[in-house]
């Protein structure tokens, strides 16, 4: 929940209309060619991590990797939203990673007087936001400041290509709304092809309206802050967890490392649509996300009275409707002994064919799903074919099975994720 003035202006709170025009301009900015563009800078932060664990795999000293990719992906993620360099394995006391991590220190007191509480009582009673105002300080005088100096550069565009410069140049090339976009990712956003869908805010349909396709500085700050925070914790969490089932699972820890060796570059790179091709890869990442979805449930507001099916029930016009992610990537109905981490259940096409549309939803589904899910997926696949094709990972007396987790709002975190590593011959 947030009620900052400007940063709450993006598109993961707005609604209607004015959603539809944030969404228009920005999912260019997550194209393949636009994911291109990054994979450079991504692949640095990656050499930069791989420095650090190497000193823990030469001692083969078990490791929280919770920290670690959490310490990754910030770099990622400050690296390619607005170039910024936090050099966070080094500097632990970095601002953006300091004041980022406060953010997600969700206050469950101010959950529930922003949920319960009216307005001027709030203002009473100064909650204007569930988290530290600090943060949302820190963040909004950064990316001012960023935007000012792009500003003043006549060559920002071709010097810089991360988001923010992509949303600062947005009104210049949406005319034309790449047709890769438009296409869902099949095997990450599973559903039918039902037009009427109530509980999706646009009835499944991209309505036939003109936009204004700039965004003022403000909505630019919006939209580059909350593409950190979402980013940020659940890309490092996916990252962890595939890690720790790997570990616990060296059967398809080698499978994934037999498949890399197959398509690695001498150097030990890896081409960007080599890795969009791998078919264990895409069954590792999938079942991670089935297994450890990022989101306990997704919240959807339906926009007109529907009935469910001969259940006599009806969800009215304006009712919010939680879908529980969790429980629903779990029920056995769906998926047979769904505690156990299983990639075949997406890499056997068979296996994959039998699930139902809807019981899959690790970045929601519809046209409000995860407009950061294609650089969610490469964050994380570069992230494991990396770390897979140079380490071996191991369960230790100090691994946690099963793991313990800790909620942070509509999120669940595991406390800490403690595997040994290797450097592979």
């Amino acid at each position: 929940l947030l009620i900052d003035p400007v940063l709450s202006r993006n598109v993961a709170q707005a609604r209607g209309d004015d959603w539809r025009r944030l969404r228009h301009i920005i999912s260019p900015a997550f194209t393949s060619g636009r994911m291109k563009r990054m994979y450079p800078s991504i692949r640095q932060c990656l050499r930069d991590f791989q420095t650090h664990l190497d000193a823990y795999a030469m001692d083969r000293r078990p490791v929280d990797v919770k920290e670690m990719f959490g310490n990754f992906t910030m770099d990622v993620v400050a690296t390619c939203a607005f170039a910024t360099k936090t050099n966070v394995h080094n500097d632990r006391n970095n601002p953006v990673d300091r004041h980022a991590k406060s953010l997600l220190d969700f206050k469950p007191w101010k959950i529930i007087a922003m949920l319960a509480l009216p307005p001027r009582w709030l203002t009473r009673l100064t909650v204007t936001t569930t988290v530290r105002p600090e943060g949302l300080v820190y963040f909004n005088k950064l990316m001012t400041d960023i935007i000012e100096t792009r500003r003043k550069l006549t060559d920002a565009s071709a010097k810089y290509t991360d988001f923010l410069q992509l949303l600062l140049d947005a009104h210049k090339d949406t005319d034309a709304a790449p047709e890769d976009y438009k296409t869902s990712e099949a095997n990450y956003v599973i559903e039918d092809e039902e037009p009427d869908n109530p509980l999706e805010g646009t009835g499944g349909k991209t309505p036939s309206v003109s936009y204004n396709k700039y965004m003022n500085d403000d909505e630019v700050r919006a939209q580059t802050f909350v593409i950190l925070m979402s980013a940020y914790e659940t890309t490092a969490t996916t990252l962890t967890l595939a890690m720790y089932e790997l570990a616990l699972n060296p059967q398809h820890q080698q499978r994934l490392f037999d498949e890399l060796r197959e398509v690695l570059q001498p150097d030990g790179d890896i081409d960007y649509d080599v890795l969009q091709s791998l078919p264990f890869m895409e069954a590792v990442v999938s079942e991670t996300l089935r297994l450890h979805p990022p989101g306990m449930r997704l919240t959807r507001l339906a926009t007109k009275d529907y009935t469910l099916g001969t259940t006599g029930i009806t969800v009215r016009k304006g009712d919010q409707v939680d879908i529980p992610t969790y429980a629903i990537h779990h029920n056995p109905e769906y998926y047979k002994l769904p505690f156990q981490f299983d990639p075949d259940r997406f890499f056997d096409t068979k296996r994959r064919q039998h699930i139902k549309p809807y019981t899959y939803i690790p970045f929601g589904g519809g046209p409000r799903h995860c407009i950061g899910m294609r650089f969610a997926l490469l964050e994380i696949k570069l992230g494991l074919a990396h770390i897979i094709r140079r380490y071996r990972l191991y369960g230790t007396g100090d691994t946690d099975v099963p793991l313990q987790y800790k909620r942070k709002y509509r999120l669940a975190f595991p406390k800490r994720v403690v595997v040994g590593i290797e450097r592979r011959p």
